[in-house]
């Protein structure tokens, strides 16, 4: 239960609110569910608070510091927090869809669940935060510092990771499906189960040696570091899938209908539904086996053409 006095400091600015935060060190302050949406809260002390389920949504918080301060389940969609300091926070199932967070401070940070769709974290420190089952989609981490940070069944799904720094991090069962990891860092990391698609961008990439296996197990090369391209040819097996990602739903009838006929152009690649997953906000992701010689890009470029032709024929029904 939010506090009423501590919101009625708060109400005066920022710099009262530090002043009493200075004279009352071993308060701490309880905002639990307090709506600050749209608040300028820039440079504010609040580090170590109960902000659960408070509603932050369109707040400007650059360069504050928010350090071990508990955000489970708080609303911060589209709010700046660029630059702050969010040392071992507790964001876990926090929505911060869209948010600015250049150059905060993410290490030991806890965004279990968090959905931070199209954020932006160029620049951010990462390291050894906890980001499982995270929804990353169309995020950006240009430049992240992410060393041992666990993205267990995360979804970067189209995010944008050039130059980012992934040594030993760990990246089991993360969807990666059109990510873009140009110039990124791979020394140390353990990409078991990892999902990438035939677009995942691995140019220019930095790995000595990974592993396939949790806990350092199966590392690869077993002895000394990769030689060129061998990173890229290890990995490449695992594109004999082809990820198809509907946004916006599907038509089921329209999706099967076009399915059938790219069974019948591309009988000899033997492609079969592998799995079909739906994802947060009406997303779904369907999965296709096919032979690893097939030409992915014309089977993709196939079946969308016969899949959009369908839904055109039932929107003239």
């Amino acid at each position: 239960m939010v506090n009423s006095e501590h919101v009625q400091i708060l109400e005066k600015g920022t710099e009262a609110w530090n002043q009493w935060r200075k004279d009352n060190p071993t308060v701490s302050p309880d905002l639990q569910g307090a709506n600050l949406s749209g608040k300028d809260c820039c440079e504010i002390n609040l580090s170590g608070a109960n902000l659960n389920q408070a509603n932050l949504s369109r707040t400007f918080i650059r360069w504050a510091n928010l350090s071990q301060a508990q955000l489970i389940g708080a609303q911060l969609t589209g709010t700046d927090l660029s630059g702050t300091n969010l040392e071992h926070v507790n964001l876990s199932q926090a929505n911060l869809q869209g948010a600015t967070m250049r150059w905060v401070d993410l290490s030991f940070a806890n965004l279990t669940q968090a959905n931070l769709q199209g954020a932006t974290l160029s620049g951010s420190n990462l390291c050894h935060s906890t980001l499982t089952e995270t929804d990353f989609r169309r995020a950006e981490f240009r430049w992240a510092d992410m060393r041992g940070a666990d993205l267990l069944e995360a979804d970067l799904t189209w995010a944008d990771l050039r130059g980012a720094d992934l040594r030993s991090a760990a990246l089991e069962s993360t969807i990666a499906i059109s990510a873009d990891f140009t110039q990124a860092i791979f020394t140390g990391a353990c990409l078991q189960n990892w999902e990438i698609s035939i677009d995942t961008k691995l140019d220019d990439i930095e790995c000595l040696h990974i592993y396939l296996q949790a806990d350092q197990q199966d590392r690869q090369p077993p002895e000394g570091d990769f030689t060129a391209d061998v990173f890229r040819k290890l990995v490449q097996p695992k594109l004999a899938t082809l990820d198809l990602i509907f946004m916006d739903g599907i038509n089921w009838l329209a999706f099967l209908t076009a399915f059938q006929s790219l069974c019948t152009e591309f009988e000899q690649d033997e492609i079969e539904i592998r799995d079909v997953e739906k994802k947060h906000g009406g997303t779904y992701s369907i999965r296709l086996k096919v032979d690893k010689h097939s030409d992915l890009e014309n089977i993709e470029a196939f079946l969308k053409q016969a899949y959009d032709q369908q839904l055109l024929m039932a929107s003239k029904i």
